[in-house]
C-alpha cells in the first residue's frame, strides 16, 4: 500500500476529522518518483489546490485526462458530480479484488477502505 488515510474508527462521528493533505501530497510525490504513472484520479473536494501542480509535474506522462471537455483537467475527478461513474468503478474494483486480478496486501485498513467505497 502506498498511502491510505481514513477517519479513525475510534473517533466518534461528532468529532471533526480532515484528510492530511500535506501527507497525501508527500505520498503522491514519492509515488511519482517511484513509478511510471499513466493515469491519476484525485478527488477535487480534498485536493483542489494540489491537482494542477501534480498534473504539471506528471507532464506528458499521462495517457488520459480525467475530465474532458470545456473544463478539462488532467487529474481532477469531482466525485460530487460523478457519483454514478465512481460507484461503477468501485464496484468493478471489488469484482477485480474478489477475482484476484487486482490484489492488495489484505491489510485490515485497506480492506475496510475498499469495501466502504463499493
Amino acid at each position: 500500500m502506498l498511502h491510505l488515510q481514513a477517519r479513525p474508527e475510534h473517533l466518534s462521528s461528532d468529532k471533526a476529522w480532515q484528510v492530511g493533505r500535506d501527507e497525501a501530497d508527500l505520498a503522491v510525490r514519492t509515488t511519482l518518483e517511484r513509478f511510471d504513472i499513466v493515469e491519476f484520479f484525485a478527488d477535487v473536494k480534498e485536493f483542489e489546490s494540489y491537482e494542477d501542480v501534480w498534473a504539471h509535474e506528471l507532464g506528458d506522462e499521462l495517457l488520459a485526462e480525467v475530465t474532458s471537455g470545456r473544463n478539462r483537467r488532467a487529474v481532477a475527478f469531482d466525485m460530487r458530480a460523478r457519483g454514478q461513474e465512481f460507484t461503477r468503478a468501485a464496484g468493478r474494483a471489488l469484482v477485480d479484488i474478489r477475482d484476484r486480478t487486482l490484489t492488495h496486501d489484505r491489510g485490515r485498513r485497506l480492506r475496510r477502505h475498499a469495501l466502504n467505497a463499493s
